[in-house]
């Protein structure tokens, strides 16, 4: 167990420790919230990411930024074995094995994946950054409406304040906040994805790795499946 699996645990136990004092109905508001603006993130991205595509310079700086860490990635590689040990970048660069499948599971992909170890890195920094896009838009627009409806509903929860339902408030927010913990532990997990890749070996990678139940997380993240619908 290493320092990443004592803060998955800390993260579990304070919000479930938060579920338990907020009680049930705002707790169930709070969990309510997060897949109403994951739902939201999943349907409108698209038109988020083509607005930064088409009005910010926010993609080319990430092409930019990420074909030289694709370079330095595929050189460091090389350097270190004397060859080309392996064609998947995607490996090289720390990202989680879900959308290491995704990837290589596509015949273009895993072709770009072989380019970009040959020294031809615009491929995959194309890919790279349009999916950096893609996560951004997301995440933008979850907090958006995640605020929006917290902010609603902290207005409802005067209205179910009554003292008959204090027991009840009380031992299901316990088990609503324990699960809304877990769902924020994904989250963080998905922003570590572009962190970890352009990093490299760094305090991080190296605590994900060590780890137990962190790096299970990471590998088996359930958000990726919203993420591999859409590369």
């Amino acid at each position: 167990m290493s320092w990443f699996d004592t803060l998955v645990l800390v993260i579990l136990a304070i919000y479930a420790m938060k579920g338990w004092q907020r009680g049930f109905v705002l707790s169930f508001f709070s969990l309510a919230s997060v897949i109403a603006a994951a739902v939201a993130a999943k349907l409108y991205h698209p038109r988020f990411s083509e607005y930064l595509l088409d009005n910010t310079t926010l993609f080319l700086k990430l092409q930019q930024w990420v074909g030289l860490r694709v370079k330095d990635a595929a050189y460091q590689e090389v350097s270190s074995r004397g060859d080309i040990a392996s064609d998947n970048i995607y490996q090289i660069l720390g990202m989680p094995r879900g959308i290491q499948q995704v990837f290589m599971g596509s015949e273009t992909l895993r072709d770009y994946s072989t380019k970009a170890m040959e020294g031809v890195h615009a491929y995959v920094a194309d890919v790279l950054a349009r999916m950096f896009i893609n996560l951004l838009s997301m995440i933008l627009i979850f907090i958006c409406v995640k605020m929006a409806l917290m902010l609603i509903g902290h207005l409802l929860d005067g209205l179910f304040s009554l003292p008959v339902l204090n027991q009840f408030n009380h031992v299901g927010g316990l088990a609503f906040g324990g699960m809304k913990g877990l769902l924020i532990i994904f989250i963080l997990l998905l922003l570590m994805v572009p962190v970890n890749t352009m990093a490299g070996r760094g305090l991080l990678a190296e605590g994900l790795e060590k780890s137990v139940f962190a790096k299970y997380l990471y590998d088996h993240n359930l958000l990726l499946n919203m993420i591999g619908k859409i590369l």
